[in-house]
């Protein structure tokens, strides 16, 4: 009898054990790239209509990163500040030829099935389709009718010399805003040659690595200055100044950062963190003292730079962790004053904190100041 109830216990202690025992974990969906061009002719396909939207499973980098060079091609190709332009639609799709669904009268298109995407953006009242590769390399630009007014965007690999400025402007950028954090892309920057067919005055090179983006624009001259744009997808631009073909490097009026002491406020309570978050702001004569207080990590140093320009009345505090990742969260208090700022009104935004590949720059906070 006692042997009937002893393995009776062990049944049911068993059957407790599994039914509390913690279910395999399953591997994450790899993120999939829209498959390359096939050379199948069309009528081997089942007839579609123009950009046929396919079930294609995207990463939001993947997405993100065509969205970027779309957007950066259709600020070039329409003249207009990248950062007035509106996303409306992103979609994977095939397009039935080579010409992504956007051919000029009189083009030949290869009739093969082409992955790509459509995205469709404002740009004040006029909307526009921008059609891409599956890769971004080959870039259209289509009226409301799907006509071509733009030419494909081929992608040239960027010239030597444009490379020698994009070390000189890292260097730069590191000395002097370190906040940015361009360090964590280092050894990630590819660079095309952007320069339309038609311009024969100047040159036009575009860097990318992550989100970040750094053009250069060259006039056809013996040692040119260039123009220098670096911008963030996410913030819009960021610097501006020029470089020359020594690598001798000079900002516009990109206000100067002071950086005050970042402690952790370690005395704050975990269920405090919502209502302790925020920005304090105090005008100064010449700019401003700004107190950021965000949750973030732990065995993070956080540090800042400006970015913007008065000129466009837009200030961005840039903040990227330098230190290590831990897996607990501390109260930060980035602390600094901002100087070199003519009388008026300046829309203030905090972005951070940067620690790449793992944390990307967000908006954590935007408000005003009125420099006396």
């Amino acid at each position: 009898m006692k042997s009937w109830w002893m393995i009776l216990v062990v049944l049911l202690t068993m059957m407790t054990l599994s039914g509390c025992a913690k279910p395999e974990s399953t591997s994450p969906v790899e993120e999939q790239s829209a498959p390359e061009p096939t050379n199948s002719p069309l009528n081997a396909h089942t007839p579609m209509p123009v950009g046929t939207p396919v079930p294609v499973e995207e990463g939001e980098g993947q997405t993100a990163s065509i969205t970027a060079l779309a957007l950066d091609a259709a600020a070039e190709h329409f003249d207009v500040p990248r950062e007035t332009i509106e996303v409306l639609k992103v979609e994977a799709v095939e397009w039935p030829n080579s010409c992504l669904g956007c051919a000029a009268p009189d083009t030949f298109c290869a009739q093969v099935i082409t992955p790509g995407y459509r995205i469709v953006v404002k740009m004040g009242d006029a909307t526009r389709e921008v059609h891409t590769d599956a890769k971004g390399v080959h870039i259209r630009f289509c009226d409301e009718g799907g006509g071509d007014i733009g030419p494909v965007g081929d992608r040239r690999p960027a010239p030597d010399q444009a490379w020698t400025q994009l070390q000189a402007l890292l260097d730069y950028w590191q000395a002097q805003k370190p906040g940015y954090g361009l360090d964590q892309v280092q050894s990630r920057w590819q660079g095309n040659d952007i320069t339309p067919p038609e311009l024969l005055g100047s040159t036009h090179t575009l860097f990318r690595a992550d989100r970040w983006n750094v053009v250069i624009d060259c006039p056809v001259v013996p040692d040119p200055l260039c123009g220098v744009t670096l911008s963030h997808a996410e913030m819009g631009t960021v610097w501006k100044g020029t470089v020359d073909a020594t690598g001798k490097v000079v900002e516009d009026a990109t206000p100067t950062s002071v950086a005050l002491e970042h402690p952790c406020e370690e005395k704050v309570e975990p269920k405090d963190y919502d209502s302790w978050a925020g920005v304090e702001i105090e005008p100064m004569d010449d700019g401003f003292h700004f107190t950021h207080r965000v949750p973030y990590v732990c065995c993070a140093k956080v540090i800042f730079s400006a970015g913007g320009t008065a000129a466009d009345g837009v200030i961005r505090i840039v903040e990227t962790n330098v230190g290590e990742i831990c897996r607990c969260m501390c109260p930060y208090v980035v602390e600094g004053e901002i100087h070199g700022l003519p009388s008026g009104t300046y829309t203030v935004e905090f972005w951070g904190i940067q620690k790449l590949p793992a944390h990307e720059l967000t908006l954590q906070a935007s408000t005003k100041v009125i420099v006396p």
